[in-house]
């Protein structure tokens, strides 16, 4: 199943220092042939790795984002990617999750599902909310994303009407 996250290094560790001096953000794949093709003067370091096996020491980031790549894992490999960013990112920094919105009204209208071709797993507002905080993340915050908070804001207040979720926590 491959995956892959962005993280933002902060801390200076040596196997990562060169990461940094080249570019802020570390790249984890577990395609060898998506890792080379990455542009020689991309702002990325790319490292070859599972999202559930992150090959990299304890608390080693300052930020992880993630877009769209967890409904392509089943739900056990979910959990264990979530408590694998928990372990690599820094104390009180911040865990950044893009998801789509399974809840979303205009596709329950078509009768449509938040699954499509390569995705098998579909998280529930209340669900990813507590599959954070079971795992530890805390001030854990989730605004709309897509077309309608485009148009009307981050702090739109009907989720069940935007494409997707951008889910925070911290780690504390």
């Amino acid at each position: 199943m491959g995956t892959r996250c962005q993280l933002r290094h902060r801390q200076r560790r040596p196997d990562a220092e060169r990461a940094r001096q080249r570019s802020g953000h570390i790249r984890v794949d577990i395609f060898h042939e998506r890792l080379t093709c990455l542009p020689k003067d991309a702002d990325q370091y790319a490292i070859r790795g599972s999202s559930t096996e992150i090959p990299c020491v304890d608390c080693t980031f300052g930020v992880v984002i993630t877009g769209q790549f967890i409904e392509r894992l089943y739900l056990i490999d979910v959990d264990q990617t979530v408590s694998k960013i928990f372990r690599v990112l820094e104390v009180g920094r911040r865990f950044l999750l893009t998801t789509r919105n399974a809840e979303d009204i205009k596709r329950k209208i078509r009768r449509h599902t938040a699954l499509r071709r390569a995705q098998v797993f579909q998280d529930f507002l209340d669900a990813l909310k507590l599959r954070l905080r079971t795992i530890g993340f805390s001030k854990i915050k989730v605004f709309g994303s897509g077309m309608v908070i485009r148009y009307l804001g981050y702090r739109f207040p009907f989720l069940s009407l935007c494409d997707g979720y951008l889910a925070m926590g911290d780690n504390s």
